[in-house]
């Protein structure tokens, strides 16, 4: 009997990230309109890293600890508090018999995002 060979490209963590998960859904009063609920819980922190995309997005891998995600959901970047809140539908990627490689793959927006001004920034040492 051969062994299974399983090949499995990794993204190495870049940090520590902690979740804020927000009440989903938001709480409404009696005309639908959102009113401001609870806190939000804070998860974390854990392993992750973020990739920015060509369209100006974020791609973001993250530790299944910090499972369920939810869009509306905001994650920082521990190290130097880059903020990202979460778009679309985040999905929790398993690898059977490989929970090492399991991660959640969430895209976002950076939040303030970063300002193009059409020259190079400079240090000023």
């Amino acid at each position: 009997m051969q062994a299974e060979v399983v090949t499995v490209a990794v993204l190495l963590a870049d940090g520590l990230y902690l979740l804020l998960q927000e009440v989903h859904p938001q709480p409404r009063d009696a005309h639908g309109t959102p009113m401001p609920g609870p806190p939000p819980t804070p998860v974390g922190p854990a392993d992750g890293a973020a990739t920015r995309q060509v369209d100006g997005s974020w791609s973001l891998r993250l530790d299944p600890a910090l499972w369920p995600v939810a869009a509306g959901d905001v994650i920082t970047r521990v190290a130097d508090d880059r903020r990202w809140v979460v778009t679309g539908t985040p999905l929790r990627h398993q690898v059977a018999g490989h929970s090492d490689v399991d991660y959640v793959a969430v895209t976002a927006v950076q939040d303030p995002p970063d300002v193009d001004r059409g020259y190079p920034v400079r240090s000023v040492t």
